[in-house]
């Protein structure tokens, strides 16, 4: 926690004084000792009466005492300027860099105040190292020390994230480069397999990344002038005042801000990039979650026009789902239909094969250009085949819509195809819907069916196996 007492500000002053004056080399080692000579906890001296008792309120934050921002946030922000100028490793230790986690849940222990200063500086710092080209992130960086702090920091942004007062619009700023901080962290973890897909998607911080997104995007291209200004309301009642610029958006448009902004926004759309190239939860989740309607606003920023328009892309992808299979392509949709019956599809993936030629394959195809060997050759097979039980009961309905069934498509198919009474046409539809998990008033893609054709398939097979050894006992009557 920080812990700035009154007594220390003029050595703290000469320190951030003779910051200003040290060779670049040795700059961040300065100012991180400036640093960990007020963000660290002071210890209670231990033959005070009453030492316990201080050791405990050390970490309360209704004991802390108020920030010093005239010593911190200048400290940070000068890190922050030798950071992004400095050029070869990480130019931080490991000490300093957990000292930015602390310094922004102290910042943030006084937002009330002039705290947030303290917290945006330090977010700053975090971000631009992050943003370091050819630079591997620190696992001190990327540890909970410092990510903790941040997304605390990137919650309170998504609650301010109007920015018309300069407070809120100071919270925003440090809550996007939180975000841009926690945006590339979460990349390098998912690339190096330090964390797993479903943990991100299931997290509570990609909904919050999400969130500041969306909120935050009128402010943004305020920011980068993509976008006009809003203004106050008339101060006085004769309406003076009408045509100033909020507070909150003269500040966002300064130069330190705007450089930030550009910085931060392209690392959380290239997380949503990852996340909607990947497997198709990452689509469903982000779909879910509005990510479209989030990064839709970002399309009237000029320079983040193609980021925006490919994760719009990868999204749209979804919408197939409900088309007929053969339009589906080579995307995510194909992949997760062969993955439901334990097909790999990185091997149809990787030489473009989409949905309509997948139909076409035959076994000496997937035996000398997929490598694959009989069991891997019937499971083909039986996606063809449950392509063709999908559209001859899709073709029941009065106005096949090419892209999904109703349980009473199934049920009329059972009784005319399969010559099933109606009783049990309906019972087994119903089974079969209940294995789809999907609602029997609600529409099943041709992704629903084939996950449980093969259970289908079986049945009717039992089915028809059954009525032969009946007609075979009829007969030998």
């Amino acid at each position: 926690m920080l812990m700035c007492g009154p007594g220390s500000t003029a050595a703290a002053a000469a320190s951030y004084d003779s910051s200003h004056h040290v060779h670049p080399a040795s700059a961040p080692h300065s100012i991180q000792s400036g640093l960990c000579n007020h963000v660290t906890p002071q210890p209670a001296d231990p033959r005070s009466e009453g030492a316990e008792m201080s050791e405990t309120s050390v970490t309360t934050t209704s004991q802390l005492p108020p920030c010093n921002t005239e010593i911190l946030e200048p400290l940070l922000r000068l890190l922050a300027t030798v950071t992004t100028s400095s050029t070869g490793g990480m130019p931080v230790s490991d000490q300093g860099l957990k000292l930015l986690g602390a310094a922004v849940r102290a910042g943030l222990a006084h937002a009330a105040g002039e705290g947030s200063k303290v917290a945006t500086a330090a977010a700053q710092v975090a971000l631009h190292l992050s943003c370091k080209t050819g630079v591997p992130l620190s696992p001190a960086l990327c540890g909970d020390d410092v990510t903790g702090p941040m997304i605390e920091m990137l919650d309170l942004a998504c609650r301010r994230a109007a920015a018309g007062e300069v407070k809120d619009a100071r919270i925003l700023h440090g809550g996007l480069c939180a975000a841009g901080f926690l945006s590339k962290v979460l990349g390098a973890r998912l690339s190096s397999n330090g964390v797993q897909l479903a943990e991100v998607l299931n997290s509570d911080l990609l909904v919050k990344l999400i969130t500041l997104l969306g909120r935050s995007a009128d402010a943004v291209l305020v920011a980068v002038n993509a976008m006009e200004p809003c203004y106050t309301k008339p101060i006085t009642p004769e309406g003076l005042g009408s045509g100033l610029r909020s507070t909150g958006h003269t500040y966002l448009v300064t130069r330190k801000v705007v450089a930030d902004v550009r910085a931060a926004v392209p690392s959380q759309l290239q997380l949503l990039i990852t996340l909607a190239a990947g497997p198709l939860e990452g689509l469903q989740v982000l779909v879910r979650l509005g990510a479209a309607a989030a990064v839709k606003q970002l399309m009237r920023w000029e320079d983040m026009k193609s980021k925006a328009a490919h994760v719009l892309r990868l999204l749209d992808e979804l919408d197939l789902e409900y088309k007929p299979f053969s339009s589906w392509g080579n995307g995510p949709l194909t992949a997760a239909a062969l993955s439901s019956l334990h097909l790999d599809p990185k091997a149809f993936v990787a030489q473009g094969i989409s949905s309509a030629k997948l139909l076409k394959l035959r076994d000496h195809d997937l035996r000398t250009r997929f490598g694959l060997d009989q069991v891997g050759m019937n499971k083909v097979a039986l996606l063809q085949d449950g392509h063709k039980m999908f559209t001859e009961i899709e073709a029941t309905d009065r106005k096949p819509s090419g892209g999904s069934i109703a349980i009473s498509n199934m049920e009329r198919y059972l009784v005319a195809k399969h010559n099933m009474r109606e009783a049990d046409a309906k019972t087994l539809s119903m089974e079969i819907f209940n294995d789809m998990q999907v609602g029997q008033m609600a529409p099943a893609s041709f992704l629903s069916f084939i996950k449980v054709y093969p259970t289908l398939r079986e049945k009717l097979d039992d089915l028809m196996s059954g009525q032969r050894d009946s007609k075979r006992a009829r007969r030998g009557h």
